[in-house]
């Protein structure tokens, strides 16, 4: 296993609050309910290639990045066509539920305490109390992938539905299909990267310590 460097003894590790990746889970669950690949491309395209831990070391290759980018503009195009199925048929809901999946996974597990974009260093002197707070967390991580895969899924089912309900909405009022289609793309893409960037943390410079 690649070790993580500690911070020095002057910092500690500042903790996003609990919810924080299910909030980002709950937003690529969301894009993915409308375009089945938008939110896991999404984390493909930002992981980091620095990265060490599984999933992102996988992710960060560029042959990954590009061709994840490649089928979600992909999977764009072909929903225009008149010939897409309905995405509330089970081979279209499936491939959004497990799209949803994959996201709150990638995103549970940049969030996990072992993991070197999880970390924030400040400058105070806790570090002892935040160890045993990680290694609680440690022993979470399960239920912390399962709550992260519900959330997302449920929100890809909220958005999948609604999906349709929209494209019939905008088909009615604009006469046409693409543009409603063209603002759900917009709409997939920037709830999709709000997802992705908010799961990409970055060190803080550490604070000069106030002891004399």
């Amino acid at each position: 296993m690649t070790a993580i460097s500690r911070p020095p003894a002057s910092s500690a590790l500042i903790r996003p609050p609990a919810n924080f990746a299910l909030i980002r889970a709950a937003l690529a669950g969301a894009a993915s309910g409308a375009r089945s690949l938008t939110g896991l491309a999404a984390l493909t395209v930002t992981a980091d290639p620095n990265a060490v831990a599984q999933p992102d070391r996988t992710l960060a290759r560029p042959w990954v990045k590009a061709t994840a980018a490649a089928l979600a503009a992909l999977e764009c195009t072909l929903d225009k066509l008149p010939s897409a199925p309905s995405r509330l048929q089970p081979p279209g809901l499936a491939a959004r539920l497990a799209g949803a999946a994959a996201s709150a996974i990638v995103i549970t597990r940049r969030a996990a305490p072992d993991h070197p974009s999880a970390l924030i260093v400040a400058g105070q002197d806790e570090v002892p109390a935040e160890a045993a707070q990680l290694q609680l967390e440690r022993v979470d991580m399960p239920a912390r992938l399962a709550a992260g895969v519900v959330v997302s899924a449920s929100a890809a089912v909220a958005t999948a539905w609604l999906g349709v309900r929209w494209r019939t909405w905008a088909r009615a009022r604009f006469g046409q299909d693409w543009t409603g289609a063209g603002l759900e793309d917009a709409a997939a893409i920037t709830v999709a990267a709000v997802a992705a960037l908010a799961s990409w943390r970055l060190p803080r410079p550490r604070q000069a310590s106030a002891r004399p």
